[in-house]
């Protein structure tokens, strides 16, 4: 019998097709794809090997259509890492 694992997300996540640039003042600017975004974060895929860390704080700029790029960038904290694969809220 296969047991459903219990929804624990507050926000519901949308399925979006931005990339974002993320500046750090020891790192400079990283880049990757964002996958989903919810009121409380995004999941992104890095394009490139970098090593971020759970609470390291950097600042998000989003890009791409239908996004308003005069928008100032967010703050963000990583809060999961696996490989390429990063969760922010």
């Amino acid at each position: 019998m296969q047991m459903e694992m219990m929804e624990r997300r507050r926000h519901k996540r949308v399925p979006v097709q931005f990339w974002v640039s993320l500046s750090h003042p020891l790192l400079g600017v990283v880049t990757g794809q964002v996958h989903e975004m919810s009121h409380g974060g995004l999941s992104l895929s890095l394009d490139d090997d970098v090593s971020l860390f759970t609470m390291m704080e950097l600042d998000a700029r989003l890009h791409g259509e239908g996004w308003d790029e005069s928008m100032p960038p967010l703050p963000v904290q990583v809060v999961r890492v696996q490989n390429r694969e990063v969760a922010m809220k």
